[in-house]
């Protein structure tokens, strides 16, 4: 016999044994009543129902005023004529504005970051490092992106990219802070 198909028979015997077996089995007897019981034990504490609903409107209240206070501030200026592919045209009225945003998204980084802190112990080590990580990249490119406006205090593109790095802080911050979904 050859080497080969020596090694080949434990293989044709465990295929030969597989093949004997039925094609389907019966469960000896119904198993989903016992299986919806014990996924209505799996309802959610009144208390912890009762924190998740009070974060979830606490962030409401929060973004609904952070939006309103963004129309505000981002609307154009009166006087401004909005030409097609004028960039400068749909900015803010003036750097005064455009300071009381980025204000306003600080802010709004800041209680999500203690939001986050405050809740640390939720939350997966693994997500906390990839968030720290991703805001750290972030903060860079705002850094970078205020030394270009220093240089360039006129530059509404520019405004408009630094706004967006603070968007993403906040979106990041977002995801983090949500309460869990169950499914």
């Amino acid at each position: 016999m050859s080497e080969r198909s020596r090694s080949d028979e434990p293989m044709r015997r465990l295929l030969a044994e597989a093949a004997e077996l039925p094609r389907s089995i019966e469960p000896p007897r119904d198993l989903w009543p016992e299986i919806e019981a014990r996924l209505g034990e799996r309802r959610v504490p009144a208390a912890v129902a009762w924190r998740r609903f009070a974060y979830q409107a606490v962030a409401a209240i929060f973004f609904m005023a952070l939006g309103a206070v963004l129309a505000l501030a981002l609307r154009p200026a009166e006087s401004s004529e909005v030409r097609s592919g004028d960039v400068r045209a749909a900015s803010f009225a003036g750097a005064s504005d455009f300071a009381t945003v980025e204000a306003e998204y600080l802010r709004a980084k800041d209680q999500l970051w203690l939001l986050a802190l405050s809740r640390r112990d939720e939350l997966s080590p693994v997500a906390m490092r990839v968030v720290e990580r991703n805001l750290r990249i972030i903060e860079a490119a705002i850094r970078d992106l205020r030394g270009a406006l220093a240089d360039d205090p006129e530059n509404s593109q520019i405004e408009g990219m630094l706004l967006a790095k603070h968007r993403q802080g906040i979106e990041i911050l977002q995801r983090l802070t949500a309460p869990p979904v169950e499914i």
